[in-house]
Order: structure tokens, then sequence, then C-alpha cells
């Protein structure tokens, strides 16, 4: 299901793409038939199979705290100043070699680095960890102002399964105007722990596939988290920094959510983090603006600052599911026991929804939402694996 997830948001990514650079009617025509052959693939695999809504039992219910400070021996040492073997990390990339282990472990030294990083789709089980956020940074200036598509402005793009990305600042420095991706991730199985990502617009794409982000910061001044991938954000800060200005449309989105079927695994949920303007001209803030007919965001047990909007949400709802308008049947924009002075939700818009019970809301944690008890503790990072 999370691999046919992911082709229908390749699809619908695809079919934007065209649709922004002049591609012909008749081609986007065409893409038709192989996205409802692929929606109704979903539904029959859905129907054919009933998920479990209880994780396998495993050591500690999830949590692995213990082996957040230990970190691997590096294969590849980068530094800018010449005192490891590379000094880039694409450099470090290139020599890729698995160990013993399985994995191939990049340390980036302390410095910045002004290099665009692609973590090609061969090079799976990538570990790549620095010196901290405030020591080692990665940045990159491209943005859609010069004339780029929203993933190819991307200083960092992961598309190799099994990613890990820990210690270190991601940030995409262009001007405003566009999207400013720091950093695109459509690799299954990813992680991300104590990252800073920093953009204008759109500074972490989550893309497709499933992902995991723990103790992260992520700031820009709109549309902060978008894509169509299974992630999880968990004990993270998520920073509304609107320094150039109240966004065009009038308002600052947390979540871009860009589910467009029903029956993908897919949506973006917020578990324990802080979310809140600092700086710049205030604006309004939601958690959420609607993009695709099916878009899937949960916000739970988070602190919401005084930015956030009465309404919550800006969603767009048309029962007749015609163009990008959500389907109230298909779609969910949810909170669960969220607190602050953002979190009253009796002014809410309708089309969104206040979780009661507690047997709902953990469908959304990792465990049950990303399957994480299967693939997160390998990492050895934190993680809380139910509420």
């Amino acid at each position: 299901m999370s691999r046919l997830s992911a082709v229908v948001a390749y699809q619908s990514t695809c079919r934007d793409a065209l649709r922004m650079c002049g591609g012909t009617r008749k081609v986007r025509t065409r893409l038709g038939k192989p996205i409802k052959m692929t929606s109704n693939a979903l539904a029959i695999i859905n129907s054919a199979f009933n998920r479990s809504s209880q994780p396998p039992q495993i050591p500690d219910d999830g949590n692995l705290a213990s082996g957040a400070n230990s970190l691997p021996r590096p294969d590849a040492v980068v530094a800018g100043d010449g005192s490891g073997r590379f000094r880039t990390i694409t450099e470090a990339l290139s020599a890729y070699k698995l160990n013993e282990l399985g994995r191939y472990v990049i340390y980036v030294k302390a410095g910045e680095y002004n290099e665009s990083v692609t973590i090609a789709k061969d090079r799976v089980n990538v570990y790549m960890y620095g010196d901290g956020p405030d020591r080692t940074v990665v940045f990159g200036s491209r943005s859609q102002e010069s004339g780029l598509l929203t993933y190819e402005t991307a200083t960092v793009a992961v598309l190799g399964d099994g990613f890990v990305c820990r210690s270190m600042a991601i940030q995409n420095r262009g001007k405003s105007g566009g999207a400013t991706v720091a950093v695109r991730v459509q690799a299954d199985r990813s992680i991300f722990y104590n990252v800073t990502i920093e953009g204008n617009q759109a500074p972490l794409y989550a893309l497709a596939h499933r992902q995991f982000y723990r103790e992260c910061k992520i700031s820009g001044s709109t549309d902060l988290i978008l894509g169509d991938a299974a992630a999880v954000i968990q004990d993270s800060e998520i920073l509304v920094s609107p320094d150039s200005g109240v966004p065009a449309y009038g308002f600052a989105a947390v979540t871009v959510q860009g589910r467009a079927e029903r029956f993908e695994t897919t949506g973006f949920v917020l578990q324990n983090c802080t979310i809140k303007e600092i700086g710049g001209a205030r604006v309004e803030i939601v958690l959420g603006k609607q993009w695709r007919k099916g878009s899937r965001v949960v916000v739970m047990e988070s602190y919401l600052g005084e930015g956030i909007a009465a309404e919550g949400w800006k969603v767009r709802v048309s029962s007749a599911g015609g163009g990008d308008f959500a389907v109230p049947e298909k779609s969910l924009y949810a909170e669960f026991e969220n607190y602050g002075p953002g979190a009253n939700t009796s002014k809410r818009v309708r089309s969104s929804t206040v979780i009661k019970e507690r047997s709902k809301a953990v469908q959304y944690a990792p465990d049950l939402f990303i399957q994480g008890y299967s693939w997160i503790p390998q990492a050895g990072v934190p993680y809380q694996g139910g509420l």
C-alpha cells in the first residue's frame, strides 16, 4: 500500500509539473488512465486485506532514547577545511559502499557547505550526521523565482531508501517568490533527528513514502510542510517566520498535504510539536491549506501559539469532488488534545474534525500510521510509538 500510494504521489506531481511548465492538454489527459488504474489497485488491495489495528509487541514500547547519543563509526569524513577525506558531501557519496552493518555512514564536520546534494535511489541506507544544527550547515539558494519547478529547488534531495540524517542544519537561502525547498524526501523509511530545516516557502517537501522527524526545527514563511508522504513529525518546533511579509494569499499555512485518493496511506501527523509564529510581520496562520481532494493532516498533543487563526484550516469543500476541492468523506483535517492559546476549536471550519477518542487518535501515531516499530528503532533515535 505504501508503494502504491507513492505511485499516486508521483503521478500527481508529474501532472502538476506538466501544468506549470505548459505541457499540452493531450499529454496531461493521457496521464488520466494510469492514475485511474493505480486508484483502482489501491481500492482492491484495501478491500482484500484488513490491516491490524495493533502493532507487534516490541521492547520498551518502541522507545530507544538510550541510543540517541551514540553515533556510528563513519565510513567517510567530510570537512571543508581539508581535514577529512572529502571536502563535499557529494564527493563522499561518490565513494558509496555499504559497511558490514549494511550502512554507509558520512560524518560532516562543523562548517558551512554550499552545495546541492542528491542521495540517489541506488544509495540506500545512507546515515549522515554532523556536529549539531548550529555547527554543521548545508545550504543552497535555488528558488522557483529563477524558473525552476518546486522539486528542483531542493538543497538536499533524498531518493535512496533507509536514509538517516541527524545533528545538522539544511537551508535554502533563495529569494522569495515561489518555492525554496531545503529538503525533498521521496525515500521510504527516512529519518531526520535533531535537524534544522529552513527555507522561505515549502522548506520541507515530504513528497512520498514513509518518513519520521524527531526533535527537528522546521521554519519558513508559508507552506512549511508540503507533499504526499506518510510523515510523522514528533517533538519538533514548527516556526512560521514571515520575514518577507504577508504571503500573497494573505495567510501562512503550516501544511499543504497532497493526498489525492481515499485509499492512499499518506498524510501528515504533527505530534507533541510546538507550532507558533516568530518575528517578522503579524500574519494569520492556519494548520493546513487544502491542496487535493483527499488531503489528510492530524495535529495532536501539540502546543498551538496565539498566531493560529480561530478557523484553524483553509479548506475548499465540494461534495461533487470536482477539480481540487476537498471531498468530505475522503479528506481529514483533525486535531486531538492540543493546548495553548491557539488550540480553541470552537470556531474551527466545519470541514475539520476534533478527535475525542484515544482509540482513534492512536491510529495516527508512528507505530500504526507508518509502521514505525518495524524500522525506526534500528536507527537508534528516540521515538514514541503511541500516544
